[in-house]
């Protein structure tokens, strides 16, 4: 297994360690954001071949395998699998966007009935209503969570 650490200077006074493995290309880092298993910026730049932070950027291996890092990300499906994150995250999130509108506009109606005194009937259904584009919101937050910790898992590991 080739092990390669790579020093990059970040907001910290000291410099961060980062252990690149290039047979299953896998990358961790010290600083805080990679401690608390989010994605960091120092881990992104590596695998993108970005060396101008790198303190040990003499060393010719840690330079080659950066690149190789770098090259082997931009020829598997990754690049693919985060345009197809973007667009579905947008998707969701239209789909939030008018699943709320809705829930305004059905809590609009419930308060509106209510004020009037409409029939029972019609403040069930205004309820029920309600209550699906309340749900309709909570899955689209639980299908972009889900899509969040799958780009995690799959594309940068703490």
């Amino acid at each position: 297994m080739e092990k390669y650490v790579i020093y990059k200077q970040g907001s910290a006074t000291e410099p961060y360690e980062l252990e690149l493995t290039l047979d299953s290309i896998t990358i961790s880092c010290t600083c805080q954001a990679a401690n608390m298993g989010l994605p960091c910026k120092h881990r992104i730049n590596v695998l993108n071949g970005h060396t101008y932070d790198v303190i040990n950027k003499d060393d010719e291996n840690v330079l080659m395998a950066i690149s190789v890092a770098s090259d082997t990300i931009r020829q598997s499906v990754i690049p693919k699998y985060l345009k197809e994150h973007e667009a579905a995250k947008k998707n969701l999130k239209a789909k939030n966007e008018a699943a709320e509108k809705i829930f305004k506009k059905q809590r609009d109606a419930i308060i509106a009935l209510a004020l009037k005194k409409g029939t029972k009937s019609a403040t069930e259904k205004a309820s029920a209503d309600l209550n699906n584009a309340l749900q309709d919101c909570v899955n689209a937050a639980a299908e972009v969570e889900g899509l969040l910790k799958a780009l995690q898992t799959v594309f940068i590991r703490p």
